[in-house]
């Protein structure tokens, strides 16, 4: 008989440790700790912050509908929770909200975040998922600062559905046009300096030499026009070096003094006098030949 009393009184005390730990399991998964998005849905609204504060989360559909503390349900938004740190969670765990779009529709939704009751700034993250197919990722993210009790701020707009496509539509039509008339209101291009080559050879007009400014790390350019035998003459930028500001300003006196400078790359030799292939060519001004004109017959 005492055998008997024996089993039944651990067969009852396994049964209430089961019991309080069933109830420990409830109570920790009742709880919001921070979400993970592993509910049923097209798209989730989380909200969370370190914070001891009361932060609430409003989501607004295109039907006007909001979900929030006074409204879990609205239309296809769901609230899973209103968090009050120290009173439906412990006051550490910070604020964890989310609200759920069970269906989707076409048009313009909106996250809010609002300080209910708060004492100290927080920073509050508010992100949007996409739980649409098999892999659920983060399509839009936004960090805020909130600083007091009644403060509400807007966290993002998203657009779904065929709404969005009627909003990008003007700007669509709008873009070609737009693009089209810049380019050819753009100023012509013709009289700035090119970067390409210098020709073989051509006749050096005029020259202007802006030296290195360390101050503003400025490097330094050398500007040269040419007449390369076009219609226009044509303006070439060259790297400043200390070399070619001399070969320069010997050109520009000689032109002075009424005397034709001519400017070409000089082909680069190795130390027995030959061509170099991949050493880079040097520039030199010499002397322009005169063009005569043709003999009267």
């Amino acid at each position: 008989m005492r055998a008997l009393r024996h089993a039944v009184a651990l067969v009852v005390v396994d049964f209430l440790v089961a019991v309080v730990q069933m109830q420990r399991a409830i109570i920790e998964r009742a709880s919001f700790t921070p979400p993970t998005v592993t509910t049923f849905g097209q798209y989730a609204v989380t909200m969370s912050s370190k914070t001891a504060d009361d932060i609430d989360l409003y989501v607004r559909d295109p039907h006007g509908e909001i979900a929030w503390y006074g409204s879990l349900q609205a239309g296809a938004l769901s609230l899973e929770h209103d968090q009050i740190p120290g009173v439906t969670d412990p006051l550490n765990d910070g604020v964890h909200e989310l609200t759920l779009i069970r269906e989707s529709a076409s048009g313009e939704y909106v996250a809010n975040v609002q300080v209910y009751n708060g004492t100290q700034p927080a920073l509050v993250t508010v992100e949007l998922w996409d739980l649409r197919g098999l892999h659920k990722r983060v399509i839009l993210t936004r960090t805020l600062r909130v600083h007091y009790a009644g403060q509400q701020e807007t966290a993002f707009r998203w657009m779904t559905g065929t709404a969005s496509w009627r909003r990008r539509a003007p700007y669509i039509v709008c873009a070609p046009p737009l693009a089209l008339a810049l380019w050819l209101g753009r100023p012509d291009p013709a009289g700035w300096p090119s970067t390409a080559s210098i020709p073989a050879h051509a006749q050096l007009l005029s020259a202007q030499v802006d030296e290195p400014d360390p101050s503003v790390s400025d490097r330094g350019h050398i500007y040269l026009w040419l007449d390369v035998g076009g219609t226009a003459p044509r303006a070439f930028a060259l790297p400043y070096s200390r070399r070619l500001h001399e070969q320069v300003q010997h050109a520009l006196q000689a032109v002075k003094r009424g005397r034709p400078m001519a400017v070409g790359r000089a082909v680069a030799r190795g130390d027995h006098g030959r061509a170099t292939p991949g050493r880079r060519s040097e520039l030199r001004f010499y002397p322009h030949p005169l063009v005569l004109p043709p003999k009267a017959r």
